[in-house]
Formats: C-alpha cells, structure tokens, sequence
C-alpha cells in the first residue's frame, strides 16, 4: 500500500467532494452518506472530468457530459450511455463498459489518506 495524504477530513466534510492531483492524476474525493470515498476524476470511457458530475442515490456519479453512470463505492457501470440519444445506443455496441478506477481511503489524525498501490 501506498498512502498518500490529502485533505483534511473537517474540510472535505464542508466541501462534500474534492479533486487532489495525486501521482500526476486528478482523484476526486467524496464525503457521502458518513464515508470517504476516493476515484478517478476522469471517465474511463471519454476521459473527460468527473468534477461536474452529478452524485445521486446510492452512490451514483453521473458523467457530466456523455451520461453514463457509476456506482462510486465499487467502480461498476450502473447506467450505460443513454446520450445522446440514437448515439448512446450506438456507442454501447462498440465500446465496452469500462469500470471507474476507485481507491482505498483512511483517516489518520484528521487527514484522508489515499491508496495509489492500487
């Protein structure tokens, strides 16, 4: 294991997510529901940020720009490019499902550390 220091748990409890660079990627980190969750901010199927993405029920995150959704606790892919229309359904049928990378956190005198070893 390869723990890394990020922010403070007081602060990231105000703010609810953050985006650290760690080890040269961006990983976002979650307060959700009493529990730290940490990720890869980029969508493993597009690439692009995860910043704006919207966190429902269940430990959802919806990518902000092609829709598709993640279960932040495990990585799976709960919703499968539903956009755009016509296109999402396209694009299931040529590319795979891709999990979204996640990493072990714990507190330590009130700091939320992140596993890179993964």
């Amino acid at each position: 294991m390869k723990w890394v220091r990020t922010i403070s748990e007081q602060q990231l409890k105000t703010r609810l997510r953050y985006v650290a660079r760690i080890e040269g990627m961006m990983i976002q980190i979650v307060y959700y529901q009493d529990e730290i969750f940490a990720f890869d901010n980029k969508c493993p199927h597009w690439g692009y940020p995860l910043t704006n993405g919207r966190i429902g029920k269940d430990h959802s995150l919806t990518c902000p720009f092609h829709r598709s959704a993640f279960d932040f606790s495990t990585g799976d892919v709960t919703e499968w490019s539903p956009w755009p229309p016509g296109f999402g359904n396209l694009l299931r049928t040529i590319r795979r499902k891709d999990v979204l990378p996640i990493f072990q956190t714990k507190v330590e005198n009130g700091y939320i550390y992140v596993d890179m070893a993964s």
